[in-house]
């Protein structure tokens, strides 16, 4: 029998040009392209088949078209491709196609990794290590990222400064009327979405599967899953049985893994998220700053609002440093929902006449130059939600504080959840409980650059903690043994 392996091994010596295989060598290159190929393999047991198929569509494995062409003879095709690339997507030590006298071992074996988060226009924390995660995996697997609608990648690329020239974004199909009657039979009521992602991630037939869309519902599609957790949602049977259906969960800060123990009784890694450096500091103007998301504030979700009207207030007060020539800065995106922006209104309505300014969906560019000409950082997320029973209301982690010290920027933060992590009290910024300390560690930096200067040079060290380069080191360290087993 012909040693149709060697066939396909030597397609890398002929890129861009045609090449007449046996039936049974495209045979074999259809299924290590991927199950999902199946259908057309299928042809090759009809008579006659003459056609052609791109197989870009097919398989998302591969990120050059590759158009196969069958000719009246039935013992050989013609394969036009982009042959160069082909090598790098294929490993075929694995195949036991009973048309193979012998396996065939192909270098540069790769996982096929996917990632999966709904949530990719609130262009968060959660967003930012969604993206840095597929860039890192991408430089040695195959990486799809999973989402529920069309994603502009130049401008994700452009505001998170990523690199997504090697992942494949897929964007998965919303639920039809039977998909909402599986549900319902099921029991599972509230997760038609999930049920239908579920049915659709399986015939990807990954390797790795990571979750990282905040409060999914989604059992894990593979047998190897990691369920990144911004923050546990509360328990029930049906969220006991999602999260149980994953190997791992890695949570993004202690916080948030000391609430996985306390509602999921399950144990997590802890895994920071990634933080950019916004470069070294300018000469530091008089600029109180915050970034946060414009979100309404409301008790009936778990939606995380950032209290820039407790912020401005207590500017408001404060008209010492008005005179003094301070300002007060918010940036951060707007969400689209009509209370969101109507809290928006209201806020710069408030803000009349006052040197408080508004910065809405800044470039990376805007916000990078904001957090370096500002002297100190304001955070306030979590303030006036008891932490016990709102646990969820407060900061997960703070990505944006880190970016803020990152730039010399003191941070004046309060003092609940994942702050208390980055910010070590009176060595790299201050904490606060209440407004009084808020206004008087505020004015002690404004009044004392030498002390905030101090603080300052501290800060820039300690945000080092939470860099790319250490992400991705955790990444390997927390992955490593799921990618390469």
């Amino acid at each position: 029998m012909e040693d149709v392996g060697g066939q396909i091994l030597s397609f890398r010596t002929i890129p861009n040009s045609p090449r007449h295989v046996s039936v049974d060598a495209v045979k074999v290159l259809f299924v290590q392209l991927g199950k999902a190929a199946r259908v057309l393999l299928s042809s090759f047991d009809q008579e006659p088949f003459f056609g052609f198929s791109c197989l870009t569509q097919v398989s998302p494995v591969l990120a050059a078209p590759v158009l196969i062409i069958k000719l009246a003879s039935r013992e050989k095709v013609t394969v036009f491709a982009c042959l160069n690339v082909l090598c790098d997507f294929c490993d075929l030590s694995w195949l036991s196609n009973k048309t193979l006298k012998r396996k065939v071992q192909c270098p540069g074996m790769r996982s096929n990794v996917g990632i999966y988060n709904l949530h990719m226009r609130a262009m968060g924390g959660g967003e930012k290590l969604t993206l840095v995660l597929a860039e890192h995996l991408s430089l040695a697997h195959n990486v799809f990222l999973f989402s529920a609608e069309p994603l502009d990648v130049p401008a994700l690329e452009q505001f998170f400064d990523v690199d997504l020239s090697r992942v494949k974004v897929v964007c998965l199909k919303t639920p039809g009327p039977l998909s909402r009657v599986r549900a319902k039979l099921s029991g599972n009521t509230g997760l038609p979405v999930s049920l239908h992602h579920e049915h659709q991630l399986r015939l990807h037939e990954l390797d790795l599967f990571i979750n990282n869309s905040y409060g999914s519902g989604l059992m894990c599609p593979t047998t190897r899953g990691i369920f990144m957790c911004m923050f546990p949602h509360p328990a029930s049977p049906v969220v006991n049985n999602v999260v149980n259906s994953y190997s791992m969960i890695v949570a993004i800060s202690r916080y948030a893994a000391d609430w996985v123990w306390k509602r999921w009784d399950r144990h997590s890694e802890v895994l920071y998220p990634p933080c950019d450096d916004m470069g070294r500091p300018s000469a530091k103007e008089k600029i109180i700053l915050h970034v946060g998301r414009f979100i309404a504030d409301s008790v009936e979700d778990e939606r995380h609002y950032k209290g820039q009207n407790v912020l401005l207030d207590t500017f408001k007060q404060m008209t010492d440093l008005h005179q003094q020539g301070w300002e007060l800065h918010f940036t951060g995106s707007l969400s689209t929902d009509r209370k969101s922006k109507t809290f928006a209104d209201t806020l710069m309505r408030a803000a009349e006449g006052l040197p408080v300014f508004f910065h809405f969906n800044s470039t990376r560019n805007e916000l990078r130059e904001l957090y370096r000409r500002a002297a100190i950082y304001w955070h306030a997320t979590g303030y006036g939600f008891d932490a016990d029973k709102y646990p969820s209301k407060q900061e997960h982690f703070g990505i944006s504080t880190v970016e803020a010290m990152s730039a010399g920027a003191v941070p004046v933060v309060y003092a609940t959840g994942g702050q208390r992590e980055i910010v070590t009290d009176e060595v790299d910024g201050y904490w606060w409980t209440d407004i009084d300390r808020l206004v008087n560690q505020t004015r002690r930096l404004a009044n004392d650059p030498v002390l905030c200067s101090e603080l300052a040079q501290q800060a820039v060290l300690s945000s080092k903690r939470f860099s790319k380069e250490t992400f991705v080191a955790n990444i390997e360290r927390l992955f490593g043994q799921d990618l390469h087993d």
